[in-house]
C-alpha cells in the first residue's frame, strides 16, 4: 500500500522492485496457488519490506 500510495502521488516508483520468480517462493507454492487459483505468477513485480526500507527516496525522520 505505501509504494502504491507513494507511486500515485508522485508518479515515480519507490525503492526497488523484483519478480516472485527471483525470491525464494518455493516453500510458498501451495498457498500462493490458493490464492491465486492457478499458477504462480512468476513474473509479477513486487517490492519486499526489505527493499522497501532501503528505498532511497525516503528518510528517518525521527530518532531510533
Amino acid at each position: 500500500l505505501i509504494y502504491k500510495a507513494y507511486q500515485k502521488v508522485t508518479g515515480k516508483p519507490l525503492g526497488k522492485l523484483c519478480r516472485l520468480g527471483d525470491l525464494t517462493w518455493e516453500p510458498f507454492q501451495e498457498l500462493i496457488t490458493r490464492i491465486e487459483r492457478g499458477p504462480v505468477p512468476r513474473d509479477r513485480e513486487m517490492i519486499t519490506p526489505k527493499a522497501l526500507s532501503e528505498a532511497p527516496e525516503l528518510e528517518w525522520v525521527g530518532k531510533y
